[in-house]
């Protein structure tokens, strides 16, 4: 299972498409968590910058990345919208 703890108030249409795509997205006062279905792989990407950064396949093919922004503490996901 993979999961990450996000930056409080996920952007509707995130959640949407995350949903969308199999993922939980659990909403709480100071963090969003999303949970991705099981089947995802997550591989790291180099270069590191400023925190760890994963690329996330999806069972159904989709691809978001995750940066761990260390000042803040928790993950910002990157999607990409659909039309």
């Amino acid at each position: 299972m993979v999961s990450f703890v996000t930056q409080r108030g996920l952007d509707a249409a995130a959640i949407a498409i995350l949903i969308k795509h199999g993922c939980v997205v659990g909403l709480y006062e100071t963090y969003s968590e999303v949970v991705f279905p099981d089947g995802t792989v997550q591989e790291e990407i180099w270069p590191r910058v400023g925190g760890d950064i994963y690329e996330l396949r999806l069972p159904d093919g989709y691809v978001c990345i995750a940066q761990y922004m260390r000042y803040y503490g928790q993950y910002v996901i990157f999607y990409k919208p659909e039309s």
